[in-house]
């Protein structure tokens, strides 16, 4: 399976929303080699990858999840290890190794190269901190960057998956569907639920939500629980929900909300604002924030996560009736 031109170059807006304003100039020429890569096939590491694994790495989601598991559970060593005053190096050179022979590590450099740069930058990052004696929250800092590349990778990864699945299918909405790869579909929740419209909601650090339909009534106060259940800081991978009016267009209102760094990336333009119905805080891993709203016509309202590049990956719809 290969990506078509309009799948990579989702590939690419997506990788570059979802880093920083340093890491995006830092990666800029980056970009214009990587878009010569993906059209021309010839990427660096292609070699090394097995065909197998590159023509079907949608077979592969769970075994690139456990590979992820088990580098951010080093990285937490390294960082515990280190604030403890114990030597890291031979965890870190574990670190690299792990890196080097992942799984992932092959298909990012093949499937969504934009997301390769970050994760190695991250690994050596958080080497360059520890062997410069520098303070803890630096390292914990570096460690939790170096996660959230991972992540992110992963989720790039899971988010082309769907796209090549359905690749050719008009009248499927990719963007809609690849929010929803990976989550708990819920066609019709529990009429106790739909009673009581109260919504429960989690998001982790794979950035995805745990569902991504729920059917409540008109009118009626709504109560939604959002939980994250991930670990990172919200400066690395935070989460929120946006509840936005039926009809709205995802893609402009993500866009704007990124740029809203200051106002937990709620977009403050009049358009914007009329689209929102309501939103929780920005919240980290282990954080919880409950909200009460009132939808008030029947429709179906798109919700997000208004994260930078997290739109992509988490979105859902409440259908008021």
């Amino acid at each position: 399976m290969n990506l078509n031109p309009m799948n990579q170059l989702a590939t690419i807006k997506i990788a570059f929303l979802s880093i920083g304003r340093k890491s995006q100039r830092l990666l800029g020429a980056g970009m214009i080699m990587a878009c010569f890569f993906l059209s021309t096939g010839a990427l660096y590491g292609h070699g090394e990858a097995t065909e197998e694994l590159i023509e079907h790495f949608d077979d592969h989601l769970e075994d690139f999840t456990k590979e992820v598991d088990v580098m951010a559970g080093q990285i937490d060593a390294i960082v515990a290890g280190y604030n403890k005053s114990e030597p890291v190096e031979t965890a870190q050179e574990k670190l690299i190794e792990l890196w080097e022979e992942a799984e992932i590590h092959q298909v990012l450099e093949v499937k969504a190269v934009l997301f390769y740069p970050p994760v190695t930058q991250g690994i050596f990052s958080l080497k360059r901190a520890t062997e410069s004696s520098a303070e803890a929250a630096a390292v914990v800092s570096a460690g939790d960057s170096a996660k959230a590349a991972l992540w992110q990778g992963l989720g790039a990864i899971r988010m082309l998956a769907t796209l090549e699945v359905h690749e050719g299918h008009k009248g499927h909405d990719l963007q809609r569907e690849a929010g929803q790869s990976g989550t708990d579909t819920q066609d019709a929740p529990p009429a106790a639920d739909q009673a009581a419209n109260r919504i429960e909601l989690t998001g982790d650090d794979s950035m995805q939500y745990n569902k991504n339909h729920f059917i409540v009534h008109s009118g009626k106060p709504v109560t939604l629980q959002f939980e994250h259940t991930g670990q990172l800081p919200k400066e690395a991978m935070g989460h929120n929900v946006v509840v936005l009016q039926p009809g709205t267009p995802i893609e402009p209102f993500g866009q704007a909300a990124a740029k809203a760094k200051n106002n937990d990336y709620i977009p403050t333009g009049p358009a914007e604002m009329k689209s929102v119905v309501a939103y929780t805080s920005m919240l980290g891993g282990g954080e919880k924030e409950t909200i009460t709203f009132t939808l008030q016509t029947p429709g179906k309202y798109p919700f997000i996560c208004s994260f930078p590049g997290h739109v992509i990956l988490m979105q859902g719809t409440i259908e008021a009736l």
